[in-house]
């Protein structure tokens, strides 16, 4: 019991430091820990089965803050400072992994219908990502004053920033690029410790909290009801989201860094793969231990 709440937490700090990377997908993340429906089934499930979806989503959050903090602190001044290209091989890796146990159950009822919402959903990552990178355009730094519109649009950011956070392949931070709050939004994070600056971090996240709280459960309902009702082709379209995620990871990496040099060729390469194969094995371990536990569940039923 202990165990399996100590490792949702590991996979909520997965989820929270996954959104702080453009191209990076928490959704992605979500489904590659094996616990998307569980998220989606939680938050739409608050008011029916409160008690079970609470504890399920306050040990997620748990770790969901704890990964967006250290995330913001580790990735982006240590890591993606230190060593961009292995980081990203490092996620990438990571949303390859879970490739093979995502699409497996859904791949014998393929047809021409589920290939083309695959590729259309393929197509929105892609586009989305080359859209967030081309229109970041507002010069706003943390400190500065913010007008009304700001805070208007800081809201949107969370309102938006989650329904993307929930769809796998599409990076919730995404938004705050097209609107050119990233780099405000990141700095607020990178300062909630310091405590010169804590008015301004206030200004900054309490928009982008507010809007993650009126559009959670929204988003939640509605993935569910289109998951209850397509579920084979809402999984090729979430598997097209996934594949473009990682197209998105390496676009977003050479649109800011330099092209590695042969080492960090290697040493990324060797990364992607490892974490595959690592990603691949907790995810087969973890499905394996959810089908015995439905098992159970269905025989104590009976």
């Amino acid at each position: 019991m202990i165990i399996s709440k100590i490792i949702l937490i590991l996979k909520g700090i997965l989820f929270g430091a996954s959104n702080l990377i453009p191209g990076a997908s928490g959704g992605t993340t979500l489904v590659a820990c094996g616990i998307y429906e569980d998220t989606i089934k939680s938050i739409s499930s608050l008011k029916s089965n409160f008690k079970k979806s609470i504890i399920f989503l306050l040990f997620l959050l748990i770790g969901t803050a704890i990964g967006v903090v250290t995330g913001s602190l580790l990735i982006k001044k240590v890591l993606l400072a230190s060593i961009p290209f292995i980081t990203y091989c490092i996620f990438g890796g990571f949303i390859v992994g879970s490739l093979p146990n995502l699409i497996a159950p859904h791949i014998k009822k393929i047809n021409v219908l589920y290939v083309i919402g695959f590729l259309i959903s393929l197509g929105v990552a892609i586009g989305l990502m080359i859209l967030g990178l081309n229109l970041d355009t507002i010069s706003l730094s943390f400190g500065d004053s913010l007008q009304f519109k700001d805070y208007l649009l800081l809201f949107i950011c969370g309102f938006v920033g989650i329904f993307m956070m929930l769809i796998p392949g599409v990076s919730g931070i995404l938004i705050f690029l097209i609107l050119g709050y990233y780099n405000v939004f990141t700095d607020a994070i990178n300062n909630i410790f310091h405590f010169a600056s804590i008015v301004d971090v206030i200004k900054i996240c309490l928009p982008v909290g507010l809007g993650i709280l009126v559009g959670i459960i929204p988003a939640a309902l509605l993935i569910r009801l289109l998951l209850k009702k397509f579920p084979t082709g809402i999984y090729f379209c979430i598997f097209g989201f996934v594949v473009g995620s990682i197209i998105d990871l390496y676009i977003s990496y050479f649109t800011q860094y330099p092209m590695p040099d042969v080492l960090n060729w290697i040493l990324g390469i060797v990364a992607l793969i490892s974490f595959s194969v690592l990603s691949y094995i907790i995810i087969k371990i973890s499905n394996d231990k959810m089908v015995k536990n439905n098992e159970k569940e269905d025989i104590n039923n009976n």
